[in-house]
């Protein structure tokens, strides 16, 4: 047999191009079909639906771990492996006194989804526009009225406070608050604000008024309180403290 022969007895023996086509689009058809198969097994699959759904929140806290699951909303027999947690997080996040969220999801010993929460301190209370506000450190707004009464109040003139979640923006209120916890740590104040002339001024627990003025040299004025008070044969009736030149102090009766 001839060389051109025996090749084109080679060609004539092997499977076309469309065969070949045919063949390979057959495999990939039956593998896609296996593979949409295992999705709906997955998704459907009941070993794989949350049956537990938990949160820890710190005890004693402004928020609930009912008020957490309510924000959260994890569907009723969802897929563990298919929620958003991202979402989760989100939403719950929004909770004004939440700083922080962590997710955890487990199989065994059943599909479980876990949170913990950590909580947004109280740093101060802020009167605005004849409300009063409780803030974090942040400035972030965590509820209406005041959460506890030894935190500094201060006076934040008539602007507005903006609703609980949302950051006050206030001119001046880190500052202001960060003067309310010196002078708390050395005096009991009642409120700290600024004066018409954006000095600082407090009132304490007796009722007395401390014009301290500029804050710059606050430790030292503070220091003085005490003194006068103690050198003031009739301290209890006592209106105010004038400590805007600490060299010269005033003392005003009523």
């Amino acid at each position: 047999m001839s060389v051109r022969a025996r090749a084109a007895r080679r060609r004539r023996s092997r499977p076309s191009l469309a065969v070949r086509v045919r063949a390979l689009w057959v495999i990939v058809t039956l593998f896609a079909v296996a593979c949409a198969a295992l999705a709906v097994a997955f998704v459907d699959a009941p070993f794989l639906r949350v049956r537990a759904v938990s949160a820890s929140v710190p005890p004693g806290g402004a928020v609930s771990s009912a008020a957490v699951l309510a924000a959260a909303r994890v569907p009723a027999d969802a897929n563990l492996w298919l929620l958003d947690t991202g979402a989760m997080r989100r939403r719950i996040a929004a909770i004004p006194d939440v700083l922080d969220v962590r997710s955890h999801r487990t199989q065994f010993p059943v599909p479980a989804i876990a949170f913990a929460i950590t909580l947004r301190v109280p740093t101060g209370c802020v009167r605005a526009a004849g409300s009063v506000v409780t803030i974090d450190a942040t400035a972030r707004v965590l509820q209406t009225g005041c959460a506890a009464r030894n935190l500094p109040l201060v006076d934040a003139g008539g602007e507005p406070a903006p609703p609980p979640g949302q950051i006050l923006t206030t001119p001046d209120i880190d500052r202001l608050l960060a003067d309310a916890k010196a002078i708390g740590a050395r005096v009991p104040v009642k409120i700290v604000r600024r004066d018409r002339f954006g000095g600082l001024e407090a009132v304490d627990t007796d009722g007395v008024i401390l014009r301290f003025g500029a804050d710059d040299d606050l430790a030292a004025k503070l220091a003085l309180v005490d003194p006068i008070r103690r050198g003031t044969a009739s301290a209890r009736n006592l209106r105010a403290i004038d400590l805007r030149a600490p060299d010269t102090p005033v003392v005003e009766f009523p």
